[in-house]
Parts: C-alpha cells; sequence; structure tokens
C-alpha cells in the first residue's frame, strides 16, 4: 500500500458524537467531497490529558508510507481537543507511532501498535477510533564532575585530596546514587574521560543536584539543569565549595 496520501485534521468531538457528516468544511478544507475511509486518532498519558503534562508542546503522528499534513506535527490540544482525524484512507493495516514532543522537539511519551480499515465488498467508508495512551520514554545518562579550586588551594582538588568518597546526584528530585567520587571525577579539560552511567532517565530538560563532602565536612555542590537528548552525551558539572556558616 505505497503512496497512500492522507490529510490530517483536527477532529471536532463534538460533531463526531452528533454524526455531523462534513468535518472537512467546518476545518476549512477546500475538497468538501472527497471519499475515503477515517481514523480518528486520540492520545492520553496515563489516563492524564495534555492540560497535566505542561512539558508537552506538540505531537508527532507517524504511519509509514502515508503523506500527512504538516508532516505529522500537531499541538497536543486544541480547543480541547486532544486528537485528530486521518481521512481519505483506503481499507488495509496500518502501524503507526505517535509521540509527544517537547519544546525542542525530545520525545518525552509514545505509543505504537497497527489498526485495521475493513469494509464490505463496496468498500463502504468507514471509521475506526484508535486511543494512544503515551508512556514516559527514558535513556541513559552519563555524569562526570571535578571539584573546583577554593581560594587557599594552591592545585586543583581531587575526591582523593579531599577524602570525598560518595557523590550523591539527584535527578528531577529523584536520588540516582551515590556513586564513589573517582568514579566519575575528570579534569576540567577532559569532561568525557570517565563518567558514571545513570539509567532510566526521562527525556527533556530535568533537574539536577549533585553534591560531595570531604573527610573534613566540606561540602561540594552542583544545582542546576540539563536537557536529556536520548544520545550518548555526558553531562559534566563543577561541584562549587559550599561556604560554612
Amino acid at each position: 500500500m505505497n503512496q497512500l496520501q492522507a490529510v490530517l485534521v483536527w477532529s471536532v468531538v463534538g460533531c463526531l458524537l452528533a454524526g455531523c457528516d462534513d468535518i472537512d468544511r467546518m476545518q476549512g478544507r477546500a475538497n468538501e467531497h472527497a471519499e475515503g475511509h477515517t481514523l480518528e486518532f486520540s492520545w492520553s498519558f496515563g489516563g492524564l490529558d495534555c492540560a497535566a503534562k505542561p512539558d508537552v508542546h506538540g505531537i508527532q503522528i507517524t504511519i509509514p508510507g502515508t503523506i500527512l499534513h504538516n508532516e505529522g506535527h500537531y499541538p497536543c490540544s486544541q480547543n480541547g481537543v486532544q486528537g485528530v482525524v486521518l481521512k481519505n484512507l483506503f481499507a488495509g493495516t496500518y502501524s503507526y507511532t505517535v509521540e509527544a514532543m517537547d519544546s525542542e522537539e525530545n520525545v518525552l511519551y509514545a505509543g505504537r501498535g497497527s489498526v485495521d480499515i475493513s469494509t464490505d465488498v463496496y468498500d463502504t467508508p468507514v471509521s475506526v477510533a484508535v486511543h494512544v495512551d503515551l508512556l514516559p520514554v527514558f535513556s541513559d545518562v552519563n555524569l562526570s564532575w571535578t571539584l573546583e579550586l577554593t581560594k587557599n588551594s594552591l592545585s586543583p582538588l581531587s575526591c582523593q585530596g579531599t577524602g570525598a568518597a560518595q557523590v550523591h546526584v539527584k535527578i528531577d528530585g529523584e536520588e540516582k546514587g551515590p556513586f564513589a567520587c573517582r568514579d566519575g571525577e575528570v579534569p576540567a579539560n577532559q569532561p568525557s574521560l570517565r563518567s558514571v552511567r545513570i539509567p532510566n532517565v526521562r527525556l527533556g530538560k530535568r533537574s539536577l543536584e549533585v553534591s560531595t563532602e570531604g573527610s573534613d565536612g566540606r561540602l561540594f555542590r552542583y544545582i542546576g539543569t540539563f536537557t536529556n537528548h536520548d544520545r550518548s552525551q555526558v553531562e559534566h558539572v563543577s561541584l562549587q565549595p559550599v561556604p560554612s556558616h
């Protein structure tokens, strides 16, 4: 089923429920008389709606062999509707991928599946509803760190020199460690020399807190953010000395 063409337009749930037969005209499309089968897509996030996921800025729909309007990019919700109507399809089996993206087009949630459009011998147009509950997308993150100089330091600090044994890592407030300080320690000019692997980190912009304590009680800490891009990236942070009170 090659060279299939379809036009993706926003669904009007109230109209669909009322049995309207001219969604094309209501959406302002030029061709009001095209015939074919229809897929009505809708989505949620673990049962939640778009309003509960402010980090989601858009939806990407991909159906191999099918050309979608605007290359399949649409807002998560429009006029309170979380869904699209895919029209003018032939009967057959379609595989699909639905992805929720953040403002930098990182995939945060995804769902995949297939759907059959079956009709009678007369190929009478039918409409098939497809609901996709999108699940979070995760990837590994590699993290390295450097201990920053203090005012009285004449040479770079190190885990060994400060007696720091463990580094504590929190991503989005969730504890991801601890890790041996030496396992992720690198010179500032070689941030990818070594790193520790942190599995199952959600894609997109994340908060990050990294801290360690020397044998003399000195604290070193980093607090900031990073963006997980789902690739083999190394996030490097500089642990600043925390002034004692």
